[in-house]
């Protein structure tokens, strides 16, 4: 069957072809209206505003606040989100054709993850699971949807995608790498770390870190008391090598090099200071080099994944010159909005005033000792800033720093390279508030009203009882400043099973979407290093064409005469 393309609006074209479901070609009426709902704008808004409102009512039905109006219409509700994301797989089914030619439904990465989550979402639906945690949180990776319907979103969520898979080698090398420490870890240190000082059966030091060892290399107990391996180990009995999966805990801990310092120390008060080239060639191996490996295959597979996505766009813009020259039209390569501002730019600064105070003005501000002053001006606004403390009146003039860009020439290129990566920056921000707000949603509904008290002190702020402070706990543990104490804390309170949301996100955030960040900003230089070549060529180039077009406008004036 020949391909079809739909007559639909500029700015999408889709091809459909093959048998859907064996039933409908392309010319069947049905079909060609299934195709026309699909490629519809207002179609793809309403999914949109549908998953939005979805999205909305699962954040602000709180578990540990239940609001009896929410909880009334929850069922209703989600019978009719399940039925709209139904009716949408199914129009698409029949629009694209469900899997055997190459452009069917499911050959594509998300209608799978429509597909899969319309299926899980029927679970919901069956007798005694409606209350499940884990059938709720389902809901809230609909948000991902979202993501499908944004291309620039889309593309940037690919990239994601492809830089995950890439790093599955590196993952398998990092696994085995603290799996080989955490053998030697147990084989060692199992144990040790249970050791306090004890006298007449009373702990000398109620301190956490106030451990101790029988031997001469480890911290010695006080005149009269002895050390006794019966207190329970540090950090709610947590952080330990007692066997392999308390010792694997431990050592991811460090991975990211929080806390790894406390962790040396305890052991080593309890074993021996020797264990210092245990924890160095660790700490080595895994956090310099392991971790930098992973940024550095992020970098790559996003770069990779980015230039796939200019390749077929670059196809797409062949295909499109291709058709205007088939129906006679010019092909013109547009050029983008930050060309277009260079060549003004540069076009502008050529024009020298001529009116005498205008040139004296000119040639005052055009010298490099003005620049110079104005910049010496500023440093010392800057430093006058500095002095301003508690309790003065100071009026703020901090913005005067920006100005010292015009001067420098090499910070100003920093700032364009900056303003010129804004959009992929804020498409990736986006991306990791989503995964932040996803994450802290399902971490709020498995640990909300559980994570332990501090002895003698309120619950900790770090805590998932809210949407809200789940959400800044969460992007908490993704800064990775601290956040084995929040682990640790919620272990204690929901149990150990806890850790594998703690280590699914430090290494799907942590690891892996803030490096995305790295990748951006080089994706950035480099294109930016691009741009700046191109710029003097293409101003030639608009030269040379402005002087051909004046030549054939001479030319017609010519012949236009003569024929007079």
């Amino acid at each position: 069957m020949e391909t079809w393309a739909i007559p639909v609006m500029k700015r999408k074209r889709d091809q459909f072809q093959g048998v859907s479901c064996w039933l409908w070609d392309v010319e069947n009426p049905f079909r060609r209206a299934m195709i026309e709902v699909t490629v519809n704008w207002i179609f793809e808004l309403f999914i949109l505003l549908v998953i939005l409102v979805n999205v909305i009512l699962v954040t602000v039905n709180e578990p540990s606040a239940p609001n009896p109006a929410l909880e009334a219409v929850d069922q209703p509700l989600e019978i009719t989100f399940q039925v709209i994301y139904t009716v949408e797989m199914l129009i698409k089914i029949v629009a694209y054709g469900f899997v055997l030619h190459k452009s069917s439904y499911l050959r594509h990465g998300w209608n799978i993850l429509d597909f899969v989550l319309v299926i899980l979402g029927y679970i919901s639906f069956v007798p005694g699971v409606t209350n499940l945690v884990f059938v709720r949180s389902i809901r809230i990776f609909r948000a991902l949807r979202g993501f499908g319907f944004i291309p620039y979103l889309r593309s940037s969520m690919t990239a994601v995608f492809h830089s995950l898979i890439g790093l599955l080698n590196v993952g398998v090398m990092l696994l085995f790498l603290i799996f080989l420490f955490s053998l030697i870890g147990v084989q060692f240190f199992s144990g040790f770390l249970h050791q306090r000082c004890y006298e007449d059966g009373v702990e000398v030091a109620n301190v956490v870190l106030y451990l101790c060892g029988n031997g001469s290399t480890a911290r010695q107990c006080r005149l009269g008391a002895t050390c006794l391996r019966i207190a329970e180990n540090p950090q709610y009995d947590f952080l330990a090598f007692d066997n392999t999966g308390l010792a694997l805990l431990t050592l991811f801990g460090s991975l990211t090099t929080d806390g790894w310092a406390y962790t040396y120390y305890a052991v080593s008060e309890s074993v021996s200071y020797f264990i210092s080239f245990y924890y160095i060639t660790y700490i080595i191996l895994s956090a310099f080099f392991v971790v930098n490996l992973v940024l550095a295959v992020v970098v790559e597979e996003f770069s990779k994944s980015r230039e796939h996505e200019k390749e077929k766009a670059n196809l797409k813009k062949v295909l499109s010159q291709k058709r205007a020259l088939l129906r006679g039209e010019p092909i013109v390569k547009p050029l983008t909005k930050f060309q277009l501002w260079k060549i003004d730019f540069v076009e502008k600064s050529k024009i020298v005033p001529v009116q005498p105070f205008r040139l004296f003005l000119y040639n005052m501000v055009t010298r490099d000792w003005f620049e110079l002053v104005i910049g010496g001006v500023i440093v010392l606004n800057t430093i006058a800033l500095l002095l301003i403390h508690y309790d003065m009146n100071a009026e703020w003039r901090l913005f005067r720093m920006l100005r010292l860009a015009r001067s420098w020439k090499s910070l100003q290129r920093v700032l364009q390279i900056m303003w010129w990566s804004l959009p992929s920056v804020g498409a990736l921000t986006l991306i990791v508030l989503i995964w932040n707000y996803i994450f802290a949603v399902v971490g709020r509904d498995f640990f909300w009203g559980r994570v332990a008290d501090v002895p003698g002190n309120p619950i900790p702020r770090s805590n998932f009882d809210t949407f809200g402070s789940a959400f800044v706990t969460t992007f908490h543990i993704l800064t990775g400043d601290s956040w084995t104490a929040v682990e640790y804390a919620t272990m204690d309170g929901v149990g150990p099973a806890a850790c594998i949301w703690f280590v699914v996100w430090v290494m799907l955030g942590g690891l892996m979407l803030v490096n995305l960040w790295v990748a951006v900003i080089l994706e950035g230089y480099g294109e930016f290093g691009e741009v700046e070549d191109e710029v003097p060529l293409l101003a030639v180039e608009e030269e040379e064409q402005n002087l051909l077009n004046e030549d054939e406008k001479k030319e017609d004036d010519t012949k236009l005469e003569g024929r007079k």
